[in-house]
């Protein structure tokens, strides 16, 4: 740590904030800046210091974690979804079949409560179709790496979101209860969120025993 003669540091508080270097808006370079101070022997400030670090590599090794932990977190989870999306399958099929044999008699008997019943079962079948819909949206959006960049996020739609990733790993262990409240668009990177909201709702269920509650709020 060399300091020159007329001069020294005055071990202030360096200020680090990580931007970006638009020398090409296409490809913007992450950046982190550091400043100081630099003052004379008399304490008089002199100059100023400016420390600019390339952080390209240490960007592309905190995105490489970030996916290593998705993936982590939804293999974790797998078993779970893959229990949870059979459920709704075994009963459209079920439904359709029943469905299936409800026609043919209505055929012989033209019973008004027959097509009751097969309008209940059709609703049922596409009740059923959505959830699968949801649990495979869900995954593949949880899981899909994004770009990094910030944008305008609804935290509650995102809470929401994991919590229906999260909820065949958490239904059987805790009690969770959701209170939205109503709260803005924030700017953030929304797959990230998404991994903190998912690592505090499996680090919550770890810690508490069978029964246990856990409450999510926003305000």
């Amino acid at each position: 740590d060399f300091i020159p003669d007329y001069g020294r540091s005055a071990g202030q508080e360096v200020d680090e904030q990580e931007c970006q270097l638009l020398s090409d808006p296409e490809q913007p370079i992450a950046i982190s800046l550091s400043s100081s101070t630099i003052l004379d022997r008399l304490g008089n400030p002199v100059g100023q210091v400016l420390v600019v670090r390339d952080l390209r590599e240490v960007t592309a090794l905190r995105s490489r974690l970030i996916m290593s932990g998705r993936l982590a977190a939804v293999g974790e989870l797998a078993a779970g979804i893959a229990h949870e999306i059979n459920n709704p399958i075994a009963f459209v099929k079920s439904n359709l079949n029943q469905l299936i044999g409800d026609w043919e008699g209505a055929e012989k008997c033209m019973d008004p409560d027959v097509f009751q019943e097969g309008r209940e079962l059709l609703d049922e079948s596409l009740e059923g179709v959505s959830r699968v819909a949801d649990i495979v949206k869900d995954v593949r959006s949880f899981a899909y790496a994004g770009r990094g960049e910030r944008e305008n996020a609804d935290v509650n739609d995102l809470l929401a979101a994991t919590l229906r990733i999260a909820e065949p790993q958490l239904r059987h262990h805790a009690n969770v209860e959701l209170d939205p409240g109503e709260i803005p668009l924030l700017q953030g990177r929304v797959q990230e969120l998404k991994q903190i909201f998912l690592n505090l709702l499996l680090n919550a269920s770890h810690a508490i025993s069978d029964g246990g509650n856990i409450r999510i709020s926003t305000e």
